[in-house]
């Protein structure tokens, strides 16, 4: 085989690897994403269910102080 040969085999290869890939990566990053909310969401929902059992609140924003306290 030719260099010219192995050099028009090499940009096949990497177009093919940019045309299989690219399509991948995004059904990846869809299902990552999707699996991460849920699991955030299953986390969030064990948070509150154990705050309500032990007695607190939790509310969706954290503050960082509350009133009449500060962080110091």
């Amino acid at each position: 085989m030719t260099v010219s040969g192995c050099v028009l085999g090499l940009m096949y290869a990497l177009v093919a690897i940019y045309l299989v890939g690219l399509p991948l990566l995004a059904l990846g990053e869809a299902v990552f994403s999707r699996w991460q909310r849920e699991f955030f969401e299953y986390v969030r929902q064990r948070r509150d269910t154990a705050a309500k059992r032990n007695g607190f609140l939790i509310h969706d924003e954290y503050p960082l102080m509350t009133e009449g306290k500060s962080n110091s």
